[in-house]
């Protein structure tokens, strides 16, 4: 019945069958289907009160299948309830609800969400909100290219400049850092180079920054 109900789009029809047959079964595929029957006619309040009450549905199941047809608003109910904060982050990002998708990375806390939140928010213009995000990634040394390329693609260069300025403050700010935001001077704030490498001589990757100075052609003592 749910697979023709599916096939048809006959949701609001199928809704009602659903309703009577857990009167007196407790099926993982009627709550499911029940779930995405709401979603598909776009009654969310009803949907979240059933899915913040007793019920067997596989959630992540359904909020994924939500996802993939951009039902955004009906996935992020589902993905809240399971505190997949995560893939509830990717669905403030589609919906243009940026600051919220700052605050489900933030508990999601994983660099893999943060960027994503990062580049949308940078995308989107949202800089300030942008650079909360990237201030999360550069903390890991791996990530630090994928950021400054990022930014250099989209000509935000002293967006660019700033978080890296920012990363300074950093508890656990590490040579990756210091080391980029002296290249990044070399390229962008030349003025700043050499005051960055006194200050910050002994947390520079030297013979980088060098480079950097050689490329820029800032030969002058």
């Amino acid at each position: 019945v749910c697979a023709e109900a599916n096939e048809a789009e006959i949701y609001t029809e199928l809704i009602p069958f659903l309703k009577m047959a857990r009167k007196s079964l407790q099926e993982n595929l009627l709550d499911t289907e029940l779930i995405y029957a709401y979603a598909k006619i776009g009654n969310l309040t009803d949907l979240e009160v059933f899915v913040n009450g007793p019920n067997v549905a596989n959630i992540q199941t359904v909020g994924d299948r939500l996802f993939s047809e951009s039902l955004f608003n009906a996935a992020k109910i589902l993905f809240k309830s399971i505190n997949n904060n995560s893939k509830l982050a990717l669905c403030h990002i589609h919906l243009e609800e940026y600051r919220e998708a700052v605050t489900a990375a933030t508990q999601a806390n994983n660099v893999s969400t943060w960027k994503q939140v990062c580049f949308a928010c940078l995308k989107a213009e949202e800089f300030r909100l942008a650079a909360t995000c990237g201030l999360e990634v550069i903390k890991y040394p791996d990530h630090v290219d994928d950021v400054v390329t990022h930014y250099s693609d989209l000509g935000y260069f002293d967006h660019l400049v700033s978080l890296f300025e920012q990363g300074l403050g950093l508890e656990d700010a590490h040579i990756g850092i210091f080391t980029e935001l002296g290249v990044l001077y070399t390229k962008h704030v030349p003025e700043k180079v050499m005051e960055h490498c006194k200050v910050f001589f002994s947390k520079l990757n030297v013979s980088k920054v060098v480079r950097a100075c050689e490329r820029a052609r800032l030969w002058s003592p």
